[in-house]
């Protein structure tokens, strides 16, 4: 088997139902499933009208793996925090926070299962995320009233753009198999749920490096505990899906013996939607990733069986196991929580200033807000100007309404200080009785040029008028 690992960024809101879309309140997945990454292979091959050999290669007979795409954390594709890892609602005194509860007994004290989030393990210390999630409010539309249906309100939750998750393809063949993939991966993708309203679900998937060859070594390895990195699912020996997990579905030998009270199973029941047929398929019974299965005593495993895959649907994600985790060593320890990376802060931000400057509404409130702030900071230097230059009596408000006139048709500073002491026909100081001698003009040119906007020297004369006037 060869692996080839993408990476696929959310540009757009992506809503990826939990169940079947029949309640008013749905819950979203936190990770991109491989069912939709092989969904979109088979879409664009079906569109294309592909040979039915080559169908049958990429999506049926098993020989290409679409893995389930989880939250990029620090670099690194991140696992979901175990379901046996518990925190303590009050960590006591020289503890840690957080125990696993497959090595260690239950405390008495108070403890809550985690349950959410992804972590990885970078230098002994692990770091927690959860994917950015946001709701939003939408009403079922009736035709007959036009207007909003009662009754029909549905909360929808849904992954935030501009996150990065990473996943990974295996296939039988490194060149034939993965080039074809590579090739329906690229352009711009929708997947997800109610493109139709505002949730896009654009995304766009590159690869990562090149196809690395698996190991087909075919040693026995000593396992003490088995993880799920991703859902798995079973069938009993009827051919139904079943919660009944056996030593031998997980590890392949039916000698070894499950320890139940330090397992930590959860199961959940979903429909997939089958886009060819536009409609849900049978309902299926999985257990959940994150899931934890202790053995009592060390079982001795081919390391084959567990590369392979365990349970069905391989081809959509399911069944991958990891093996003596780290994490699941140690009885206590601290996960720290990750922030959110200075890029997608970045992008956020970038699109939100893009949807912002396309609103025209809000464009012109910016305006005025702007020119309200301008306005704020010329009176500061109007009144500064004010204080610091003082002019002769003899000029009263008539005068100072004769310049603001003259510049009433100026839209610029150099314009106004042509028209006042530039133009012989207009400059103030054209007749020998005028009151401004050259003292004033002095002041009056120092003045311009401080005020360095229009609009703040018409401000200036418009307090020396009404100044004249109160005298």
């Amino acid at each position: 088997m060869y692996r080839q690992v993408f990476r696929c960024t959310t540009h757009e809101p992506l809503i990826l139902f939990k169940k079947a879309k029949t309640e008013q309140s749905t819950e979203t997945l936190e990770y991109i499933p491989g069912s939709l990454f092989r969904g979109v292979v088979a879409t664009k091959l079906f569109n294309a009208g592909a040979y039915e050999q080559e169908i049958d290669n990429l999506i049926f007979n098993g020989k290409v793996w679409f893995g389930d795409a989880h939250l990029l954390i620090k670099d690194q594709r991140s696992n979901p925090i175990p379901f046996s890892i518990h925190k303590y609602q009050k960590t006591p005194v020289g503890q840690l926070p957080y125990i696993n509860l497959s090595l260690e007994i239950a405390p008495k004290l108070k403890h809550k299962q985690v349950r959410e989030g992804y972590f990885i393990e970078e230098n002994r210390e692990y770091f927690y995320q959860s994917p950015d999630l946001s709701e939003r409010m939408k009403a079922a539309r009736s035709l007959e009233h036009r207007a909003s249906e009662e009754g029909g309100m549905y909360l929808y939750r849904y992954i935030e753009p501009f996150q990065t998750f990473e996943f990974s393809v295996y296939t039988k063949e490194v060149d034939g198999l993965l080039n074809q993939v590579n090739n329906y991966f690229a352009g711009t993708i929708y997947i997800g749920k109610s493109k139709s309203s505002e949730f896009g679900g654009k995304v766009t998937i590159e690869a990562v490096g090149d196809a690395e060859p698996l190991s087909n070594a075919t040693e026995e390895i000593e396992v003490k505990m088995l993880f799920a990195a991703s859902n798995w699912c079973f069938l009993n020996k009827y051919g139904s899906y079943t919660s009944q997990v056996t030593s031998e579905m997980v590890c392949g030998n039916v000698a070894a013996k499950i320890d139940w009270s330090k397992t930590f199973l959860r199961f959940r029941t979903y429909a997939p939607f089958n886009a060819h047929r536009n409609a849900y398929d049978a309902q299926r019974l999985i257990v959940e990733k994150g899931s934890v299965i202790t053995f009592k005593e060390p079982v001795i495993v081919a390391k084959q069986f567990l590369e392979n895959r365990i349970g069905v649907h391989k081809t959509e994600g399911f069944g991958e196991v990891e093996y003596n985790l780290a994490i699941l060593d140690q009885g206590s320890f601290d996960i720290k929580k990750n922030e959110t990376t200075d890029l997608r802060k970045k992008q956020s931000e970038n699109s939100s200033e893009t949807a912002k400057s396309n609103d025209p509404l809000l464009e012109a409130l910016n305006r005025r807000k702007a020119a309200k702030e301008k306005l704020i900071i010329d009176y500061s230097i109007v009144e500064k100007i004010i204080k610091d230059n003082k002019f002769n009596k003899n000029i009263g408000h008539s005068q100072w309404g004769n310049v603001l006139r003259k510049c009433n048709s100026a839209y610029s500073i150099s314009e106004m200080r042509r028209v006042l002491f530039e133009d012989d026909g207009k400059k103030l100081n054209k007749n020998k009785t005028s009151k401004w001698d050259e003292i004033e003009i002095k002041k009056l040119k120092s003045v311009l040029e401080a005020c360095k906007s229009p609009q703040a020297f018409k401000m200036f004369l418009k307090q020396k008028i009404n100044e004249g006037k109160n005298d």
